[in-house]
């Protein structure tokens, strides 16, 4: 029997493009398939097929894909059920398994047997693609994320979840992993995720208030730059040059909240090119190519009122685009909205990141939350327990990622003031510290100078900062040179500062002096035996005390 290979070039490269159905088809006829033959062909083109892959999607359908299909006299997807979507009968015209295995006639067990036997790295999950008569599927375009849903036969003996959506050349692809027995032309049960569908629609139809509201807030110049459109969140850009003030970006999140909440009807119709465009205040993107006819949205005011007089100015204030995608029957299903980031996408185009529904209220719960805790929190506190404070806030606030952008920077900004509050009042106690430590040095020091004290341990409450009391120590010193350990306690923290002199290194060093003094309440101190220093935390007045003993019981054991 004779062996049979198809092959179809593709940009002047060969790749065996139908070779399974080819094997399906040649068995059909009574023909016999050369496997290894065809196996050697593969592997021969495999590295040009791989290298242009890298411009292709492994299912997507090509250009040569579509033609075939053309070729075949097989009509493109009816995808007009999609703006009212309902569980439907469609027949498979087409199983298409990408660009290294092409069209199959049927998916039995040689495919899963293939599948297991031969694993494919590029596409793990033996993604296949159907192409129906008909859908209610969206397919991803215009910025709007695919439907996802489901297929099955009658008998439920092939299901499919269906977890992508695509359309090239008017042929709406459904991918997913199949599961059973399928062929060409057989009746299938599709249904969408409508739970899923809603949340898309609310926000894509919020893209449409925002376009309108930023326009409104920031004046005529801004035009709509893209959209990204997906069911927990959606992304917007626009032609502005600069940031958006916070007063800005909180007027167009309030004036969309508003619109929602007028629970306004949504119109949608296609109308002609030409008298669409005539309609005022209508948005449409910079440098799309529409179909004639188009389709108009418009919130608030009916396409049919907006077609008998189109030219008047009040247009202006409703959201009117030219839209392909799907939207809610009103204004108020989106329930609420916040803007979660607004930032620079490239030069003169803003992005914001924005959020509905569900999302958006445990978004603007999650900024209450957050500013009563930051009231409780700073609510009392003064100087270095104040900057502390601030700084535990702001980590906090910038691990909140869902959050309304507006409420995060005017947080931000109390933290700075209070931050600024604190360091101010770090500053002026500083100042009051240095005043009496000179005080304590000069006297200290005078009653030292007429004493036969050998060594000094004392408590000096100024702060935290170990230089200022090293040169109280000195100060001291220049009166009387003996050995000094001074003990500060603020704020549940004890500094603890200690010189020795070259009399005394032998036996009382600076560094066993202070290590001594530290370990009694789990301490960290070091230096060297003419000057060392410590640090204690979360310590009371006992542990004081108890650091105080240490301190004159190693002093006087060894001076």
């Amino acid at each position: 029997m004779p062996s049979i290979l198809w092959r179809i070039p593709v940009n002047k490269v060969v790749i065996a493009a139908r070779a399974c159905l080819t094997r399906q088809k040649a068995v059909a006829l009574g023909f016999q398939v050369d496997k290894a033959a065809h196996k050697k062909a593969m592997e021969e083109n495999a590295g040009v097929v791989d290298a242009a892959a890298k411009k292709m999607e492994l299912l997507a359908l090509h250009g040569e894909a579509v033609a075939e299909l053309v070729e075949q006299s097989i009509d493109t997807t009816n995808d007009s059920f999609k703006y009212d979507p309902k569980p439907m009968e469609v027949s498979v015209v087409a199983i298409w398994c990408g660009r290294r295995k092409g069209f199959f006639e049927y998916i039995d067990k040689s495919f899963y047997v293939e599948c297991e036997q031969s694993p494919d790295a590029e596409n793990p999950k033996n993604h296949i693609g159907l192409v129906f008569d008909k859908t209610p599927f969206y397919a991803e375009q215009g910025g709007q994320i695919f439907d996802i849903g489901c297929v099955r036969n009658s008998s439920s003996s092939f299901t499919m979840d269906v977890e992508a959506v695509k359309v090239y050349g008017g042929y709406v692809v459904h991918y997913g992993t199949p599961k059973g027995l399928l062929k060409l032309n057989e009746s299938l049960n599709v249904e969408i995720d409508m739970k899923r569908r809603a949340l898309v629609m609310n926000n894509h139809t919020s893209t449409h208030l925002c376009n309108f509201s930023l326009r409104s807030t920031l004046g005529d110049h801004v035009e709509q730059q893209g959209s990204d459109v997906f069911a927990h969140r959606f992304r917007f850009d626009f032609s502005h040059g600069k940031p958006l003030t916070v007063d800005e970006l909180e007027e167009m999140d309030e004036r969309v909240r508003k619109i929602i909440l007028q629970d306004l009807p949504v119109y949608d119709k296609e109308v002609p090119l030409d008298e669409a465009k005539q309609i005022c205040g209508v948005r449409q993107m910079f440098g799309e190519a529409y179909p004639d006819p188009v389709r108009v949205v418009s919130v608030g005011v009916s396409v049919d009122d907006l077609l008998a007089n189109p030219t008047s100015e009040e247009w202006k204030n409703y959201a009117i685009e030219f839209c392909g995608g799907t939207h809610t029957p009103s204004s108020n299903a989106p329930i609420t909205f916040t803007t979660i980031n607004e930032e620079a996408k490239s030069k003169g185009v803003r992005r914001i990141v924005c959020l509905t529904g569900q999302e958006a209220l445990d978004a603007l719960q999650a900024s209450k939350d957050y500013k009563t805790r930051m009231e409780a929190a700073l609510e009392g506190k003064t100087r270095s327990a104040l900057s502390t404070t601030v700084a535990d806030l702001l980590k906090e606030l910038d691990s909140l990622k869902n959050f309304p952008y507006c409420d995060k920077s005017r947080f931000r900004q109390a933290l700075a003031d209070a931050k600024k509050t604190a360091t101010a009042q770090m500053k002026e106690q500083e100042k009051e510290f240095k005043k009496i430590a000179a005080d304590f040095a000069k006297e200290t020091g005078a009653q030292l100078k007429e004493s036969d004290q050998k060594f000094l341990v004392a408590r000096l409450d100024i702060g935290s900062n170990c230089g200022v009391l090293k040169n109280t120590i000195k100060s001291m010193q220049k009166q009387k040179m003996i050995p000094i350990c001074l003990l500060s306690f603020c704020d549940g923290k004890v500094s603890v500062s200690a010189s020795s002199t070259k009399a005394a290194l032998g036996t009382l060093p600076a560094n066993k002096w202070v290590s001594t003094t530290v370990s009694s309440v789990n301490g960290k101190g070091g230096g060297k035996p003419d000057a060392a220093q410590g640090v204690c935390t979360n310590v009371n007045e006992e542990n004081v005390q108890a650091m105080m003993d240490a301190a004159n019981e190693f002093a006087s054991q060894n001076i």
